[in-house]
């Protein structure tokens, strides 16, 4: 596990749910994490760089500040599969269920932060356009 990998993981699912949240069409595309920041491309016929940035940032951090429990399960396919919104692959037997509180639970085999508390500061660096409804968001953790 990279670094930091953890807090990236659980403060990109946060960010995500609350935009999907807000625009009803995301669709996660793909994440990536490198050492100190992560990737996520995020499919919209909305322009999401019109996004406000630094009000996306308090949103986030406010949810973050909530203190929510992260609680993974592993699952049978067939007990998940009718849970709205989960993408899961042909073929897979276990699933593993990522839940933050009561806010948001997707499947994710990545690490992940015991509580939000641990994320830190969550901070989104820019967003822009990398295809014709692809829309790449950068961002970091930092230490509270």
């Amino acid at each position: 596990m990279k670094p930091g990998e953890g807090r990236l993981q659980s403060g990109e699912h946060i960010m995500t749910r609350f935009i999907q949240n807000k625009i009803s069409d995301i669709t996660v595309r793909i994440a990536k994490f490198f050492e100190d920041y992560g990737e996520i491309e995020l499919i919209s016929s909305q322009d999401l760089r019109g996004l406000d940035v630094n009000g996306l940032n308090l949103e986030v951090n406010s949810i973050i500040q909530r203190g929510m429990d992260v609680e993974i399960k592993i699952f049978d396919r067939g007990e998940v599969e009718d849970v709205e919104n989960l993408r899961i692959p042909e073929g897979t037997g276990k699933i593993r269920i990522v839940s933050i509180g009561d806010f948001d639970s997707r499947p994710c085999g990545d690490p992940h932060v015991s509580n939000t508390f641990e994320i830190g500061r969550f901070i989104v660096d820019k967003i822009r356009r990398v295809g014709k409804d692809r829309y790449r968001f950068t961002f970091h953790v930092e230490d509270n």
